[in-house]
Order: structure tokens, then sequence, then C-alpha cells
């Protein structure tokens, strides 16, 4: 298990630093409200692991750029449609 953990240890450190660093959500809101940092934390975990995979299947982009796509697309909520014509091949 150390093993393991001492092969992969960089993948996690630059994962915690993007998921829960300076600019992580709940760093950047700064609340001091518990719950609420709680709930940043979960969300800035999730947007991490779908920016990091999709720098890796689809294209790498700076992470703002990511982050200003992924709130315009939850913020239109329903507009799946057009998500999907911007896949490669109509691929799901």
């Amino acid at each position: 298990m150390h093993e393991l953990y001492r092969c992969n240890f960089n993948s996690v450190d630059i994962f915690n630093k993007l998921a829960l660093g300076p600019n992580s959500l709940c760093n950047v809101v700064g609340t001091k409200i518990w719950w609420r940092r709680v709930w940043m934390g979960i969300l800035g975990v999730c947007e991490t692991n779908a920016y990091l995979a999709y720098c890796k299947s689809v294209e790498r982009i700076p992470r703002h750029a990511f982050r200003e796509q992924l709130a315009y697309q939850l913020l239109r909520f329903g507009g799946y449609q057009e998500v999907y014509r911007m896949l490669p091949s109509g691929e799901c």
C-alpha cells in the first residue's frame, strides 16, 4: 500500500492543490460558516475532477475558461442538446 502511494503521491498533491488550494471554491467564496465551506469543498472536488477529465479526454484549456463554460452550462440548465452537438461525432 505504501509503495502504491509513493508511486502516485504527486498526482494526489496536484489534485489537492487544485481542489482545495488558494484558488479553490471554498477559498474564493471566503465564508467562515463551516457547512458552506464543506459544501464549497465538495463542489471544488467535483469541479476539479471534471476539469482534469476534460483536459485528459477532450482538450487542455485554462481552468478559468473551463469554469466559465461549466457555469454557463449549469446556469442554462437543460442545454444538453447543445453540449451534445459540441461533442466530437455526437458521442455521449
